[in-house]
Order: C-alpha cells, then structure tokens, then sequence
C-alpha cells in the first residue's frame, strides 16, 4: 500500500482526509510529526509558485479582486471564474485561510478562459502541477470548502501580502 501511496500527490490524499489538524511547520506536536510533510508551510512572504515557459517570466494583466466571505471556503474563487476574461489576473485576500483556495484544476481552467495569472494572499496547493502564474503566501495540501459564494469580483479592494 505504501507504494501505491507514494504515486498520489498529497492533495488527493488530504482530501480523502479533512480530519487532519494543521499547524504550523515548527509545531511539537507528537501527533502531528507523522504529518511533517503535510504541514501547512509558514511564511507570509508572497512568492512565485509556477511561471508557464512561454510566458517570457512576466504576469501583466488587469487585476480583479476577490475577498473571501469566510476563511478557508474557496466559493468566491471558483465564482469569479465566470466573471474573468481573457488577459485578467485574480487577486484574492483569503481573510486567514489556512487551506488551499485554488490548484491545478483551478488554474487549468483559468489558463483555458485566457487569464494569465492568480495571487493569493493565503495558501494554494498542487504547486507542480498549475498552468498559469501563480503567486501565493502559503502553500498546503489540504483544500478549503465551498459553502459562501460571496459578494463577486471587483466588489472591493482587497489587501494582499500588505498591499491594497
């Protein structure tokens, strides 16, 4: 089993999962240490997590922002989605998430809608697999819910890695 384990990327295998505690990497937790490799990564640093190669390294486009309702649910995203066109970049402020609002499926659908990119202040997941730029404060393999669809894109600024 632990072999065909190996072959899942972590995503997959914490959504199987959501009873997982997260905390921090530093964590002493003795029940979390089996979870090391799983933990959420600490920084609030925003940092670039995938550039497509044809892209030449460089992210221009109209930005359109995302406030999320609540920590951790991810509705608002998916929604925005429909609201985006082609040359857009999403900026999202997660309100203190802890889990992923946006991964690979996420972003393959952006890049077939034409948008070239996404910043999240907060956690992404599925790092090796994104199709457009992205840019994120945390990254985890657990994703957030989808409950609250929010008030839409553009609604109001939205602060993102201390920028508004």
């Amino acid at each position: 089993i632990i072999k065909r384990l190996q072959k899942l990327g972590t995503g997959p295998l914490c959504d199987a999962d959501k009873g997982h505690k997260l905390t921090s990497s530093t964590s002493d937790d003795p029940d979390l240490k089996k979870y090391k490799g799983l933990n959420l990564m600490d920084t609030d640093v925003m940092k670039l997590r995938h550039a497509p190669k044809q892209s030449g390294g460089v992210m221009i486009g109209v930005a359109r922002t995302v406030q999320l309702p609540r920590p951790n649910d991810f509705l608002a995203v998916l929604s925005a989605l429909t609201d985006l066109s082609a040359g857009d970049v999403l900026v999202v402020n997660t309100g203190g998430s802890t889990r992923a609002v946006a991964g690979s499926l996420f972003t393959t659908e952006a890049t077939r809608r034409g948008v070239n990119g996404i910043v999240v202040d907060g956690p992404i997941r599925d790092v090796a697999e994104l199709e457009c730029f992205a840019y994120s404060t945390k990254i985890t393999p657990y994703a957030g819910t989808v409950q609250h669809v929010g008030e839409g894109v553009d609604v109001s600024s939205v602060q993102c890695a201390g920028v508004t």
